[in-house]
């Protein structure tokens, strides 16, 4: 492989990593000999078990001058470039990537695919799951992944002829070059978010930016996001930029809750999916996969049959006429805010809770005046309590999930619902959202059965 030269540095073994590093043993025949394992945290066993079975040499809880060492380095992209390792890295002249840059590299070179990227502050997943299932109805090798969960490089050893990606900030803001590795793009939106990796909000900005430049054809971008940020793309990618809006005005947008392309107008009328968020979502999905070549229409008569994330807006129970709605996958505020504008903000009671992230939170806190009740769980969002206080928005504290669950079900009556948005990141209480989320479904389901127990 021309990138990674000499002896490898794998700098955090996460998911990307770790497929990264068996496919440089398995399918590049790289010698043990020449790679170089370094892990701030504990590895689990199953790794352990992985490196010494192939006798790969590394290091655990910490990062050692043993490191930089190695003359390349695949990072992980949970490692922040502003982090004392990371400006190490970027400053030590040597070569240096994420696994999805790689991968995206070797793609390139082989001249094979049509290769879709999607990033955003949320709606990514969604997103790129929609567009998977609109090509799998016409395409059998279509490869879904990225930073949904399953990393790029487990598609290398394969013949794949479409490829849904979605990128995060983390991802992009470790890309060296500014080449074309993908076809056709699509940037939703940009909010607060991931502050305590990124220096600034403007800096969370650049890094999303990336995008449209390592794009070869058209990226789709919201109109508000080119009025406010031109100046941070080059003349070349600006040129290729297909604007979206909600309200009309651009080529393609959502307005009065159909989608129109140009002249030609789409109604999502019994759409199964009701969410506004969602049929943003399937708007960009319908049109990435008209740039492709795929008719809108059999686009959205594909998505008729599509089923929604878990952990984003899902209905896990209803009890009394009360939905309990599991939104685990909103980490952030501009994700609450998101899900509010579905409900009746006087019908909601609404669970936050989860590591904050440094926004501002003036969005939402134009939101919560209006809510029924809000419930804040765990000891984090201190920042959100104090302003919750000093706008004189009551607020109610619980310690753990259930009793956020309980607390919801005692202030409800017919016909509301307990929205579990949390508004922040997991790592408080839970190794991740999807354990946050089943936590939640769970406590609703034994509540469930009391509630029916005592009728």
């Amino acid at each position: 492989m021309e990138l990674l030269k000499g002896r490898i540095g794998i700098v955090g073994l996460g998911s990307s990593n770790y497929e990264l590093l068996k496919y440089l043993l398995e399918i590049e025949g790289y010698s043990p000999s020449k790679i170089f394992v370094s892990e701030n945290r504990a590895l689990d066993e199953n790794k352990r078990n992985f490196l010494e079975k192939n006798n790969i040499e590394y290091e655990e809880n910490l990062h050692s001058r043993k490191l930089f060492d190695c003359d390349s380095f695949a990072i992980s992209p949970g490692i922040s470039p502003n982090s004392s390792i990371g400006r190490r890295i970027r400053e030590s002249g040597k070569f240096f990537a994420t696994e999805q840059e790689i991968a995206l590299n070797i793609l390139k070179k082989r001249n094979r695919g049509v290769l879709v990227g999607v990033t955003g502050t949320n709606g990514k997943s969604t997103t790129v799951t929609m567009l998977e299932h609109i090509l799998r109805k016409k395409h059998d090798a279509v490869f879904a992944g990225g930073n949904l969960g399953i990393p790029l490089t487990t598609s290398l050893n394969k013949r794949i002829d479409f490829y849904a990606i979605e990128i995060s900030s983390f991802q992009l803001s470790w890309f060296r070059k500014r080449e074309p590795y993908l076809h056709v793009s699509a940037l939703l939106n940009i909010e607060e978010d991931h502050l305590d990796y990124h220096l600034s909000f403007e800096e969370y900005i650049w890094s999303k930016m990336i995008l449209p430049e390592i794009t070869e054809g058209y990226s789709i971008v919201r109109k508000e996001i080119i009025e406010k940020k031109t100046r941070l793309l080059s003349n070349a990618a600006l040129s290729k930029v297909i604007e979206f809006s909600q309200g009309g005005g651009t080529f393609f947008d959502l307005e009065n809750g159909n989608l129109r392309f140009h002249k030609m107008e789409l109604p999502f009328n019994g759409f199964p999916l009701k969410e506004t968020h969602n049929r943003e979502n399937a708007s960009i999905a319908i049109a990435l996969a008209y740039l492709i070549g795929i008719n809108p229409l059999d686009s959205l008569q594909s998505l008729w049959d599509y089923k929604a994330l878990e952990y984003r807006m899902t209905v896990v129970g209803t009890i009394n006429d009360v939905m309990f709605i599991n939104d685990s996958k909103a980490t952030n505020a501009h994700a609450v805010v998101s899900a509010l504008k579905n409900f009746d903000p006087s019908r909601v009671v609404l669970i936050l809770g989860g590591l904050e992230k440094k926004e501002s939170y003036n969005e939402l806190l134009g939101k919560l005046f209006s809510l029924k009740r809000i419930i804040i769980m765990g000891s984090s969002m201190k920042s959100l309590r104090r302003k919750l206080e000093e706008y004189r928005i009551p607020f109610i504290n619980v310690s753990n999930m259930e009793e956020a669950v309980n607390r919801a079900y005692g202030e409800i009556t017919r016909g509301d619902v307990v929205l579990f948005s949390p508004g922040g990141s997991s790592y408080d209480i839970y190794d991740n959202y999807k354990h946050r989320g089943d936590d939640f479904t769970e406590k609703v389901r034994y509540l469930k059965d009391r509630a029916e127990n005592n009728d």
